[in-house]
C-alpha cells in the first residue's frame, strides 16, 4: 500500500525532468499549476533578484522559504507571484 501511495504522489509532486520529489505543500499544488508558485534553482540565468523579491519571465515574485521537512533539496528556490499589480509594476522597475 505503502508503494502505490508514493507512485500517487510522485504523479503530482515529481519533477518531470527529474524525477525528484518537489517541495510542494498541498495546498500550494494548484498555484504551483497555475504558474503563480514557482520552484527554481537559484543560479537559474532567468532570475534577477533584489532583496526578498525576483524578477522572472518578466513577472515579479516574492522569495519564499522552503521547509527543510518537505525536502533534501536545500538549493531550490520558491516564488510565490506578486498579484497586486501597482506592487508588481513598481518592483518590476526597481529590479530592472
Amino acid at each position: 500500500m505503502d508503494e502505490l501511495f508514493d507512485d500517487l504522489l510522485r504523479q503530482y509532486y515529481a519533477c518531470p525532468k527529474c524525477g525528484e520529489m518537489l517541495p510542494i505543500s498541498p495546498w500550494k499544488l494548484d498555484d504551483f499549476l497555475k504558474g503563480k508558485y514557482v520552484i527554481l534553482r537559484p543560479d537559474d540565468p532567468e532570475i534577477k533578484r533584489r532583496g526578498d523579491f525576483a524578477l522572472f519571465r518578466g513577472k515579479v515574485y516574492k522569495i519564499e522559504m522552503i521547509s527543510p521537512l518537505l525536502t533534501s533539496l536545500s538549493n531550490l528556490l520558491a516564488l510565490r507571484l506578486v498579484e497586486d499589480e501597482l506592487a508588481a509594476d513598481i518592483l518590476k522597475a526597481d529590479i530592472e
